[in-house]
């Protein structure tokens, strides 16, 4: 209640044009890195994540323990590929993503973006 541009309110007015990656009237949050979307975890540290795999962009759910760590389960739909090698990948990124910390595990599905360098 009372954010965005309401006179005397105690939300940030934010940037009209801003990127919806950003935050508040300074934008420059992290753009393109994994993304949490279906389930009730964050991720809060990610590192910057190379590969020489095509371009794709690959959904995969995750098993995210109460500390923070995930565990992959499987590729899910609507991934661009199927293909092993984006699986071995994301394993790979997961001993580096670190996700909030909660009372159990969870799980979730999380958007990978593979772009070609």
């Amino acid at each position: 209640t009372q954010q965005g541009n309401k006179p005397g309110g105690k939300g940030d007015a934010g940037t009209p044009t801003g990127n919806p990656d950003s935050y508040g009237k300074n934008p420059g949050g992290k753009i393109g890195g994994p993304l949490v979307i279906r389930g009730n975890r964050k991720i809060v540290k990610y590192p910057s994540f190379e590969s020489d795999l095509a371009k794709a962009t690959i959904y995969a759910d995750v098993n995210v323990s109460a500390d923070g760590t995930g565990t992959f389960i499987k590729l899910v739909r609507p991934s661009t590929s199927f293909n092993g090698e984006y699986a071995t990948r994301i394993k790979s990124f997961l001993k580096s993503i670190k996700f909030n910390a909660a009372s159990g595990a969870t799980e979730v599905t999380v958007k990978f973006n593979f772009t070609i360098q």
